[in-house]
């Protein structure tokens, strides 16, 4: 019997969650779950009203099947339409629901593939399909996707687009590219920006002051979020005509300082939390336990009422947003949060994250992730993904889970810490297994196994080789899999001899004359005596062994071999060096797509290995860590699947 709350099942294989080794195993021969019947419904909080989108909504609820790219700048009301929307549901047009995939809840398109299978195909939530019935379940759906900036490239979401073919897609994001049919979201008209001020205040305005909340709408040119925050301000007692004279000139940095100014120190510690995760989503228990204030929820809803913070998914959970995190990021340290939030997260008294959880905490993760690699604090980035990997695998999440491996396994490269990466070797292997990766999950799993050997952890690696049992090619697919893995000019003669050799006896059959029919068998014959045994030769003499030779001369000292010094470099998306562990000239990307970067390292490293790892979370589109060996001019090649746009840390190992 599987234990669900630590099992999964993907296809023919069961993963099994543990502490040292994770288990693989076959899954059960059994009738398999029935798959969902009842239509989708992982809804936002819902959005009362908009303003001035009628003609957004009349493209958006147009037939399906279509795919939507909703652009606009931070603030402009994209996540306002995405929730209004699923608010109200076209049952007609889309009979299998709405699901909506807020911000933070994925790091790749495996991972939106597997909440889409959670959402819409299957009716047991440890189970999955494998994937040729995945795919035939999924295009057969009729539902709307609401998709609010996922970490997706193009590429992607053109493959999401075959994968759903019958569903609207509706994808928001603040890339600023340029696609055909893709929908803008501009700033207020005048009259509808005055309109929301009025909603914010809860009264009319008349004379002077609309006067002054024109001019306000005019300043920020219909910016939502900046209207709303205005308004927050005029209910802490500023009049409208004091704020547009105040906001005159420079209105978004001038409205900045003045919603620094009316902070409390209650609500500036919640808001200096939330900047040091990048304003991820966290409960309201683990926000208040981080900025120590207690009762939270009274400084959260005014927060929210003055535009400060977000609300989208549930309401216990709160998120930052970019403008205000960037601001006290800017003014403040929080360093001390950031610290402080990885010690809230290692100390879990569960001791890991359940899967829900680690779906919900995502973002955080990954921001303190970040920051621990960027701080070179391995000990801590090491723990945090321990804490989260089991949620994140449990959950399905096989890209989340991949990066935060890939960060385990960096860290335990970084400490010398053989156990940890046996670890996160032993968890990567499992990982590919699972996604019919054989030919990886083989590599990783015999890694692992050989240093759970080393540190004498006997029993994870009697596990660990069990695993790699399960993923070994038998029978004729080893021979195949044998056979194509050597060498080219030896495959050819092979078959060259296997042919000549099938010819040749063919040919000698042919030329053979028809055989003639076999005569009956005569009687056995009597069997003779037995002959007189031979006498035993005499032992011949031992040889004498010789005298020892005289010592010979002590030889030259060899040439030193590698330093095992540690060299690293921080790179910027530019090709630039931003900081480094040793002189590391870089040469400029080649401008292709994705880039190539050459580090060149005024040391002799040919006989080393790299590893690369983007400084990068769900939200920030950097894609996943890459790694290789140096090349035969002496340098260290660096290409991501798509180009990064934060800095990465290239770390060489000899």
């Amino acid at each position: 019997m599987l234990d669900t709350s630590k099992s999964i099942v993907v296809g023919g294989l069961v993963y099994e969650a543990s502490d040292t080794a994770s288990r693989l195993g076959r899954a059960p021969e059994q009738s398999p779950p029935r798959t969902r019947t009842a239509p989708a419904a992982r809804l936002p909080l819902p959005f009362p009203e908009l303003l001035d989108r009628e003609s957004e909504l009349e493209v958006l609820r147009a037939s399906p099947p279509r795919l939507v790219e909703l652009h606009a700048r931070p603030g402009f009301g994209k996540t306002a339409l995405l929730r209004f929307l699923a608010g109200r549901p076209q049952p007609e047009l889309y009979p299998d629901g709405v699901v909506y995939i807020g911000p933070d809840s994925l790091a790749g398109p495996a991972d939106l593939i597997e909440a889409l299978a959670a959402e819409l195909v299957a009716g047991d939530p440890t189970w999955r399909p494998d994937d040729p019935e995945l795919w035939e379940l999924l295009e057969s759906r009729r539902a709307l996707v609401l998709l609010d900036e996922p970490p997706l490239t193009p590429e992607a979401l053109d493959q999401l687009r075959g994968r759903v073919p019958h569903c609207t897609v509706v994808v928001a994001s603040s890339s600023t590219r340029e696609v055909t049919g893709a929908l803008e979201l501009a700033g207020l008209p005048a009259e509808a920006g005055v309109r929301l001020l009025e909603q914010r205040l809860g009264s009319s305005t008349i004379g002077p002051e609309r006067d002054a909340a024109v001019t306000i709408c005019n300043a920020f040119a219909g910016h939502p979020l900046a209207l709303v925050q205005t308004a927050g301000l005029a209910r802490e007692g500023a009049s409208l005509s004091c704020l547009a004279a105040e906001l005159a000139g420079s209105p978004h940095e001038r409205l900045s300082e003045l919603l620094i100014e009316s902070l409390s120190e209650r609500e500036k510690r919640v808001l200096a939390a939330l900047a040091a995760v990048d304003g991820a989503s966290l409960s309201a228990e683990r926000l208040s336990e981080l900025a120590e204030v207690d009762p939270i929820e009274p400084v959260l809803d005014s927060l929210e009422r003055r535009g400060l913070l977000r609300r989208d998914e549930k309401s216990d959970r709160v998120a930052g947003l970019a403008q205000v995190d960037e601001r006290l990021q800017q003014i403040s340290d929080v360093t001390g949060y950031a610290e402080k939030a990885v010690r809230l997260f290692t100390g879990l008294a569960a001791g890991d994250l359940s899967a829900d959880e680690a779906l919900d905490d995502l973002g955080a993760v990954f921001s303190l992730l970040n920051w621990a690699n960027e701080n070179r604090r391995w000990q801590e980035a090491l723990e945090l993904v321990k804490v989260a990997e089991t949620g994140l695998a449990l959950a399905r999440r096989f890209d989340a889970w991949g990066h935060a491996l890939e960060h385990a396994l960096h860290a335990g490269d970084q400490l010398g810490d053989k156990r940890a990466q046996a670890w996160a070797l032993d968890r990567l292997g499992n990982r590919a297994a699972l996604l019919g990766d054989r030919s990886a999950a083989k590599e990783y799993l015999q890694r692992a196994a050989s240093l759970h050997a080393s540190t004498g952890e006997s029993a994870a690696a009697a596990v660990t080789r069990r695993n790699l049992d399960l993923v070994r090619p038998r029978g004729f697919r080893a021979l195949r899999e044998s056979f194509g893995a050597l060498p080219t000019g030896v495959r050819v003669l092979g078959v060259a001899v296997a042919v000549v050799a099938v010819g040749g006896s063919l040919a000698a059959g042919y030329a053979r004359p028809a055989r003639g029919p076999r005569g009956a068998a005569g009687p056995p014959g009597a069997q003779g005596k037995a002959g007189p045994r031979g006498l035993r030769g005499a032992n011949g003499p031992a040889s004498l062994r010789g005298a020892t030779g005289p010592q010979g001369p002590q030889g030259p000292q060899g040439p030193a071999g590698p330093s095992g010094t540690e060299l690293w470099a921080l790179v910027d998306p530019a090709g630039g060096v931003d900081a480094s562990g040793a002189d590391t000239p870089t040469d400029k990307p080649d401008g292709g797509t994705p880039q190539t970067y050459t580090l060149t390292f005024n040391k002799n490293i040919k006989s080393c290995s790299w590893l690369a790892v983007p400084q990068a979370g769900p939200t920030s589109k950097n894609p996943p860590p890459t790694s290789g060996v140096v090349n035969a001019a002496g340098a260290v090649p660096v290409q991501f699947r798509f180009n990064p746009t934060l800095p990465f840390v290239v770390t060489v190992l000899c």
